[in-house]
């Protein structure tokens, strides 16, 4: 009776005996948790570090943006610069004027030319 007693309480206490109390943690479990708990805090910081130089150029091309439509705006709405004080009095009737045949002519004579390279 002793001896099924002794080989029940052995098939109880195996499984017990192979787990380790909760409050009996190596300090290689320990060093395990503190560097996951490094690293997880490192990815933290980079997301963070990411999210915000997102949000750090987002904020500079939409400044970048407002100061191309101020410029433009300012462009339409500027000033034309003043006449040339003699630009009324030239006429362009003493323009030289050349005839559309020598116009074709020398463009005929130009594109040979650029074709008989040596």
């Amino acid at each position: 009776m002793r001896m099924i007693l002794a080989v029940f309480a052995a098939a109880l206490a195996g499984p017990a005996l192979a787990q380790t109390p909760p409050d009996l943690v190596s300090q290689g479990d320990l060093a395990i948790q503190n560097a996951e708990a490094q690293a997880a805090a490192n990815r933290r910081e980079v997301s963070l570090e990411n999210r915000l130089n997102a949000q750090d150029a987002a904020l500079r091309a939409e400044t970048a943006v407002r100061a191309l439509q101020d410029q433009s705006a300012q462009a339409a709405t500027a000033i034309p610069p003043p006449a040339l004080a003699g630009a009324a009095s030239v006429s362009l009737g003493d323009m030289a004027s050349i005839p559309d045949e020598r116009l074709a002519a020398s463009n005929a004579r130009v594109r040979e030319a650029a074709q008989n390279r040596r």
